[in-house]
């Protein structure tokens, strides 16, 4: 598999909420770090629990609006915007993932997020080792934006 191809599956797995197949795409010594704040996950099962945590995060989650996606044998950039609307049962469980990711923690304070529909642009730069395994993924995430009643 390309690249690209490993990416693409590891997040179709994901979506389909098979987190064992989502496993076997990490590397066992791979890293995810998300920028800012520095906060890094290793190996495949604390990342799959990360991104576990990012799917349960929102009762609705729209479709991935992909803006750029680019892929070499090895590194690849896969740009999109996540949406969708929080719950609340999740409320308190999205603030804090929110808050972990960097600077959005101040916007957050004693703001209720149930109900609320998020917009957030994230970007992954990831590397495929030649085992065709993931190995490194850099997650940039921009402020969170809210809209709907507080």
């Amino acid at each position: 598999m390309s690249a690209e191809e490993t990416w693409h599956a590891q997040m179709e797995a994901g979506q389909r909420g098979d987190w064992d197949a989502v496993l076997g795409y990490f590397a066992p010594e791979c890293t995810w770090t998300l920028m800012p704040p520095g906060t890094t996950f290793r190996g495949p099962a604390e990342i799959a629990a990360f991104m576990r945590s990012g799917f349960d995060a929102a009762a609705e989650r729209q479709e991935a609006d992909v803006r750029n996606e680019f892929a070499t044998s090895e590194w690849g950039v896969f740009e999109y915007t996540s949406r969708g609307v929080i719950d609340a049962q999740r409320a308190a469980h999205f603030a804090e993932k929110i808050k972990a990711a960097g600077p959005a923690a101040g916007q957050l304070a004693g703001q209720s997020l149930e109900g609320r529909t998020f917009e957030i642009p994230v970007c992954f730069v990831y590397h495929v080792n030649p085992s065709g395994q993931i190995d490194k993924v850099n997650e940039y995430a921009a402020t969170p934006v809210f809209t709907g009643s507080q």
